[in-house]
C-alpha cells in the first residue's frame, strides 16, 4: 500500500492529465510544502502535519478577511487526505470515564484525550469546550 505522500503525488499527476488545473495546482503547491521539511519527513503523520497546517493558515486568512480564489475547492481537497476526524460522541464517552475529582486541573483531562485518540484527529476547540462542561 502506498503512503499518503504517493497517493497525493498520483492524484496530482491524474488531475494534470484531466486537465483539472486547480486542483493540481494546489496539490503542488502541497507537495512542495511537504518537500521542504527540513527532516524530509514524507511519513503520514507528517504530511498530515502539513496538511493540517495549511489548512489552518487558509481559515486564518480568511478570518481575517481575506478572500481567497478557490478556498473551498482547497479545503475539500486537502481534507480528502486527512483521516475523518473523532466524532463527538466519542470524545465525550471518554471524558465520562475520567474522575475529574482526582485531577489537579481540567487541563490535564484534555491531554488524556490527546494521549488516548493519539493516531486519531481531533478538533481540540471541541474538546477543551465539552471539558468546560465538566467544571
Amino acid at each position: 500500500m502506498k503512503n499518503l505522500y504517493e497517493t497525493i503525488r498520483r492524484d496530482m499527476r491524474n488531475f494534470v492529465k484531466n486537465g483539472h488545473k486547480v486542483e493540481a495546482g494546489q496539490l503542488k503547491v502541497l507537495l512542495s510544502d511537504i518537500q521542504r521539511s527540513p527532516t524530509k519527513d514524507y511519513s503520514d503523520e507528517a504530511v498530515i502535519r502539513v496538511i493540517q497546517s495549511t489548512l489552518k493558515k487558509l481559515n486564518e486568512a480568511v478570518d481575517k478577511g481575506i478572500i481567497l480564489p478557490d478556498f473551498d475547492v482547497n479545503v475539500r481537497l486537502y481534507k480528502k487526505y486527512l483521516p475523518e476526524s473523532v466524532p463527538e460522541s466519542e470524545i465525550r464517552e471518554f471524558l465520562d470515564t475520567i474522575d475529574f475529582s482526582e485531577l489537579k486541573n481540567y487541563k490535564i483531562a484534555i491531554g488524556m484525550v490527546k494521549r488516548h485518540f493519539k493516531d486519531k484527529i481531533v478538533d481540540m476547540k471541541l474538546v477543551s469546550r465539552i471539558v468546560e462542561e465538566y467544571k
